[in-house]
């Protein structure tokens, strides 16, 4: 498994997790792929050395949607099976990950409750100036799509029930 990531503290937390998941599952942790999709051909650019150097993984799990939809765009361009060879999942749930076909796998996040959660903040941070600062955390969603079929062969990556 990769982890494509972008150079920010949101997604140092997501790669964290994936991290602690693959741990916790014996399974072995790569460094982060350091992707920019809307800053340049970087995100391209690695998933081809991959496939030059004979490294692709099985799955990409990328930081956000964004990343995800760029993954999978270049391996189809290589014409690599999407999730039939290779599973991709992404982070946000944004429209464009259900427009594609086959859908995206997303963690979806709350975007209109982060957005009345973000306002109410900043209206008590104003009201409290001197208040030590709030943070909230939210709940967020797996939205399973075929993109991550592939990983879902694989007994040893499944996710216990709680």
């Amino acid at each position: 498994m990769a982890f494509v990531s972008v150079p920010n503290a949101e997604t140092k937390a997501r790669y964290d997790a994936f991290s602690d998941a693959l741990h916790v599952r014996g399974l072995e942790v790569s460094p982060p792929l350091d992707g920019r999709p809307g800053a340049s051909a970087v995100t391209p650019e690695l998933v081809v050395e991959l496939m030059d150097r004979g490294s692709l993984p099985d799955c990409f799990v990328c930081a956000n949607d964004e990343e995800a939809l760029v993954v999978m765009e270049t391996l189809r361009a290589a014409v690599f099976s999407v999730p039939g060879q290779v599973a991709v999942a992404g982070f946000d749930g944004v429209v464009a990950g259900r427009l594609v076909r086959p859908s995206l796998t997303t963690v979806r996040q709350p975007m209109e409750l982060m957005g009345r959660t973000a306002v109410e903040l900043l209206v008590d941070a104003i009201a409290r100036p001197l208040a030590a600062p709030a943070s909230r955390e939210l709940p967020v969603r797996l939205v399973s799509a075929k993109v991550a079929a592939a990983a879902r062969t694989d007994p040893s990556l499944a996710i216990p029930a709680s």
